[in-house]
């Protein structure tokens, strides 16, 4: 009998307890530098911090996960925002994204996002019938493509009002929206070399409309080149072919050796592109050992670190500068190489600047 009700106890203290609620945590999806789909890096204030674009693909390999990070200059995460259930090709939705004062404002799909900068937390959006991201800020305004009926529309960068409304029917299918010399400028294709364009003043009045000429992007040439441990071959990383490399010569992998750029008269640098390795074949690019992370100093003496991800044949690095940078000189330095399959020269074929 006591046993019974022993047992019977136990039963009754048991269903009296409540249930514990077990917290769920949300699923965070980690960057793998090493192995990043469409990597792109912008620096602000041509400094950093880095803004880093990935893809992660379901297993399916149907819809993914499009995040935006933002690295400190340790490549230590500072924040993400990620965008889910979209195509790969979606990424060019993103590439163009605006960052002005301590905003970065995004298109994914027609919807304009507007974050803080420092800390990605999002502000407010707007959607617009232009997916690809067509906008441009001045002012605190930021001025976009395709809201509501309107051709242009200025909106607050603070809180998303509207301040400025702009329609032309003649316009409604352009594809690319500029600030320049304090003028709004809307072009649309004509045809394959000429752009028709219109431009406003910042209250929105018509100024001209005019025929653009397209012109291939102008690479900008340098007058020297030298390397740390003076090899004529540098030369090879300037000649426009990748077929040419150069290889330093030092004992070891070459950390600290360095390649300068310089030109007599300054020119604006709006990119780096280096093709990372020995691209003169696909076995002597897995080979050679390759840049794995250098230090760059574009022109004004600021230095930041760039990290190399994509060690695919073939590949090419691109460094994008939000603010364009007048420069006489470029100069990179060796921190970390990437191992090649036998030998111990660390060899790139180009570097190009626009």
């Amino acid at each position: 009998m006591k046993k019974f009700i022993l047992i019977l106890f136990v039963v009754l203290l048991v269903g009296c307890q409540k249930e514990v609620e077990v917290p769920v945590e949300e699923e965070v999806i980690p960057l793998d530098l090493d192995n990043v789909h469409n990597v792109k890096l912008k620096t602000y204030n041509n400094t950093l911090p880095h803004i880093i674009r990935s893809y992660v693909e379901m297993d399916d390999n149907t819809y993914g996960t499009y995040k935006i990070e933002m690295y400190d200059t340790n490549y230590d995460s500072v924040w993400a925002y990620l965008w889910r259930d979209l195509n790969k090709e979606d990424g060019d939705l993103m590439s163009n994204y605006v960052i002005y004062e301590n905003f970065i404002i995004v298109n994914v799909q027609g919807a304009v996002s507007v974050h803080n900068l420092s800390t990605g937390a999002f502000l407010w959006e707007l959607e617009t019938n232009k997916k690809q991201g067509q906008m441009t800020a001045s002012g605190n305004i930021l001025y976009v493509l395709g809201y509501e009926e309107d051709f242009i529309t200025g909106v607050s960068l603070e809180n998303g009002e509207v301040l400025l409304r702009i329609k032309d029917e003649n316009y409604l299918d352009a594809d690319a929206l500029v600030m320049k010399d304090q003028e709004l400028i809307a072009y649309k294709q004509s045809d394959r070399v000429t752009r028709n364009a219109v431009a406003f003043d910042m209250e929105g009045n018509l100024l001209k409309t005019f025929n653009h000429m397209q012109k291939e992007t102008l690479k900008a040439t340098w007058d020297k080149i030298e390397s740390s441990d003076e090899s004529e071959d540098a030369v090879r990383l300037i000649d426009g072919n990748l077929k040419t490399c150069y290889s330093e010569s030092v004992k070891g992998y070459g950390e600290k050796e360095w390649i300068e750029l310089t030109r007599v008269l300054p020119t604006t640098v709006h990119k780096l592109r280096i093709a990372n390795g020995d691209h003169s074949s696909e076995k002597a690019y897995k080979e050679n050992a390759k840049l794995k992370q250098v230090t760059l100093s574009v022109g004004d003496g600021k230095s930041f670190t760039y990290k190399f991800s994509n060690f695919e044949y073939g590949y090419v690095d691109e460094i994008c500068f939000v603010k364009p940078i007048i420069a006489d000189y470029v100069l990179m330095t060796i921190i970390e190489v990437e191992p090649g399959e036998l030998y111990k020269n660390t060899s790139f074929s180009e570097i190009e600047t626009e």
